[in-house]
């Protein structure tokens, strides 16, 4: 399956299971079973609080890169909800956060996914588990 980025009021995802970022990371780390399709809650908070997003998004992509090979053996669908606006600037795909947002923060979603990242909606951005570390 894949990495899923979407705008939150477009989520259509039907997903076994619901849990938070630190929880999603936590399993992925310690290699624990994941549900063959999870939302993960959480992610823009996360990134909208960071003082670095940039530094905070390599971070999480260093772990997903390094569990590349557990990932791909469960191969969940994995779902993060944002309240944001997905975009493409050029050929980068970006979140502004949060969603309507005179000022909003802007975050490359390379820094998460590297180049893995592919515009598949105008709101959904689609990764697979083959991520490079950052």
């Amino acid at each position: 399956m894949s990495y899923n980025l979407i705008e939150q009021d477009k989520d259509e995802f039907r997903c076994q299971e619901t849990m938070g970022l630190i929880e999603f990371l936590r399993r992925v780390q310690r290699r624990e079973p994941l549900p063959q399709s999870l939302r993960v809650q959480g992610l823009d908070a996360v990134l909208e609080e960071a003082q670095d997003i940039t530094e905070t998004a390599k971070v999480m992509r260093n772990l997903l890169a390094a569990r590349n090979e557990y990932m791909s053996r469960q191969n969940p669908l994995v779902v993060f909800p944002m309240r944001a606006d997905l975009q493409e600037s050029g050929r980068q795909a970006v979140a502004y956060l949060p969603k309507g947002r005179k000022n909003p923060k802007r975050f490359y979603v390379r820094d998460l996914f590297g180049n893995r990242c592919q515009r598949t909606k105008a709101y959904l951005f689609v990764a697979g588990f083959n991520l490079t570390r950052g």
